[in-house]
């Protein structure tokens, strides 16, 4: 539920009302003279919806993601590690070995084992980062329990299921983000 507070109030008391939504993540309207002017929220919050935003902008990458989630939900993906996924660009260092599965569609591996040697290291840490729960923007509204993350250009939609990531689509950022350039 989100706090309703006054302008004033808000001034008087910034510090304690940031370090509530941040330890939250529950937004608080600001208003002045009884009308809400402003929302005071997290940042991790306000990344969430962001990124939500520029997915549902873009019609392609929406349906690529929504087919993604459909397509393994019907059990059409496979089974690997992070290093069979990208080829051993781990580096060959097998303390860097991922004990976390990752569940993929055939379509999206191969987008994924197109990307250039460098991009693909990049991915292997970015997934070593997921597999512990530490990185990644959670996604809010149609795409609840879904998270983004960024590697280079390209955007990694995933979720995690039974002790393995899914990813379920993957898109440049370039291409993603064209419609919300004003020109």
């Amino acid at each position: 539920m989100m706090k309703t507070l006054s302008l004033s109030e808000v001034k008087m008391k910034l510090s304690q009302f940031v370090e509530e939504v941040h330890d939250t993540t529950n937004p608080i309207s600001v208003t002045r003279n009884g009308q809400s002017v402003a929302v005071l929220m997290s940042q991790e919050l306000y990344d969430g919806w962001k990124e939500t935003l520029y997915v549902m902008k873009d019609p392609k990458f929406l349906e690529s993601v929504l087919r993604g989630i459909h397509l393994l939900d019907r059990g059409e993906g496979i089974s690997l590690t992070a290093s069979e996924l990208l080829e051993n660009r781990s580096g060959g260092d097998s303390k860097r070995q991922q004990p976390v599965r990752i569940k993929i569609h055939p379509d999206t591996k191969n987008v994924i084992t197109d990307f250039h040697p460098q991009i693909q290291s990049k991915m292997f840490e970015s997934l070593q980062g997921i597999s512990k729960q530490e990185s990644g923007t959670l996604l809010r509204d149609r795409l609840d329990g879904l998270a983004l993350i960024q590697v280079g250009d390209y955007r990694i939609i995933y979720r995690w299921r039974m002790h393995a990531i899914e990813i379920i689509a993957v898109d440049v950022r370039e291409t993603a983000y064209q419609g919300t350039v004003n020109t």
